[in-house]
């Protein structure tokens, strides 16, 4: 498959360090930060102040701590991108943003290799069935006016499951990766059936199956990306999956580490321009777009990506 890859001009080599997130007619924050001298400095003290804490607060965590630090919804919304200039982004994009994300998987790693599979099991099941049980809450309110009203945020469930997935990503086999999302995907069927018997109105429905799993996007750079990676995955099957993925627009970017003082997402780099801080290292990330540049335009069309994903899970299921 010959994938689009976005054209970048000379100062946007330094600065998409996340992902270019495509939305017709508007710009995203790489785009819109101005290029200044390469410096860590100025910038916003108040912005600058906080992201010190929290990094500080991360270096003070041991694993269980960063784990739980992924259920603290606040760091997913800060710092700029949620703005009225900027566009919101998916699930997956916004997990990227958060430092205890990279902290968590940076913690993960200095485990011995048999060990970080181990953990990051036991870790998923934790969140998912936090997960789990927040979505209960949810349902069983509808169900039963009088049951006890739910206190978590299905948003940030969500976000915490797909971090988890993502660490799984980096450190554990494919089947691991597939043996998560399947595990959310056949809670979700069941669920939604759920959902439908409950007296709950058309536009609530609606809401509570959007966290019922990961979006569409998500899932590709997580399932299909590690799928494509995982050199045991044979060329046949790799096909299948790439011509699968035809349409999509695909974006190579860069995160950078949880203690850098400047980060991709960070308000001063997005909104005032001062450059990123790429000295602590950066990881590699593949994300896909349902297109364009230069594809068809299938950000709009549930049915089709809901088709590619549930071809993706038929071709790549563990044989």
């Amino acid at each position: 498959m010959k994938r689009r890859t976005a054209k970048r001009t000379a100062p946007m080599k330094i600065f998409i360090c996340v992902v270019v997130y495509v939305v017709i007619g508007m710009l995203t924050p790489w785009e819109m930060a101005p290029v200044r001298a390469q410096t860590f400095g100025g910038g916003d003290p108040v912005h600058r102040e906080r992201t010190k804490q929290y990094i500080a607060e991360l270096r003070s965590m041991d694993l269980d701590a960063l784990a739980k630090n992924l259920l603290n919804g606040k760091h997913y919304d800060y710092p700029g991108h949620m703005t009225s200039m900027t566009p919101r982004l998916d699930v997956f994009d916004t997990v990227l943003t958060n430092r205890g994300v990279d902290a968590f998987l940076a913690k993960l790693e200095a485990l011995p290799a048999p060990e970080r599979q181990k953990r990051c099991k036991a870790y998923f099941d934790m969140l998912f069935k936090e997960y789990e049980e927040t979505i209960f809450r949810v349902i069983r309110r509808y169900e039963d006016p009088k049951a006890p009203k739910n206190d978590k945020s299905l948003k940030t469930n969500m976000e915490a499951m797909v971090a988890s997935i993502y660490c799984t990503s980096r450190l554990c086999t494919f089947k691991d990766v597939y043996d998560e999302f399947k595990k959310i995907k056949d809670f979700a069927r069941k669920t939604s059936e759920r959902i439908d018997k409950t007296p709950a109105d058309d536009f609530s429905k609606r809401l509570l199956k959007r966290y019922l799993e990961p979006d569409s996007r998500c899932q590709l750079a997580l399932l299909a990306d590690t799928f494509l990676k995982d050199p045991k995955t044979p060329e046949n099957r790799k096909k299948k999956v790439e011509a699968l993925l035809a349409d999509c627009f695909v974006v190579n970017g860069e995160v950078t580490a949880w203690d850098c003082e400047v980060g991709a997402f960070d308000f001063i780099h997005v909104h005032e321009g001062v450059p990123v801080d790429r000295s602590r290292g950066v990881r590699k990330v593949t994300l896909f777009n349902w297109g364009p540049p230069g594809g068809v335009n299938r950000q709009g069309d549930a049915k089709y990506q809901e088709k590619i994903i549930n071809e993706l899970y038929s071709v790549v299921v563990p044989q």
